[in-house]
């Protein structure tokens, strides 16, 4: 993965700032599979964000799609 430089945009700081929260108030017999489905949902969306602002943020050869 690519090294991030420049600032972290804000819509992504308030979504780790969110899920860090929820996490930190959840006991272990408080989490239903219902909601570590979602928590799990919402990590993934964060994962990916991260993995594509290091994509824009690294100098990479232009992918040839086939026709």
């Amino acid at each position: 993965m690519g090294e991030l430089t420049g600032p972290i945009p804000d819509s992504l700081i308030g979504d780790l700032e969110s899920l860090k929260l929820t996490l930190a108030g959840l006991q272990a017999d408080e989490i239903d599979p219902g909601q570590a489905k979602l928590l799990g949902a919402e990590i993934s969306a964060i994962r990916l964000h991260l993995k594509r602002l290091a994509l824009d943020a690294s100098p990479h050869e232009p992918v040839k799609l086939d026709d």
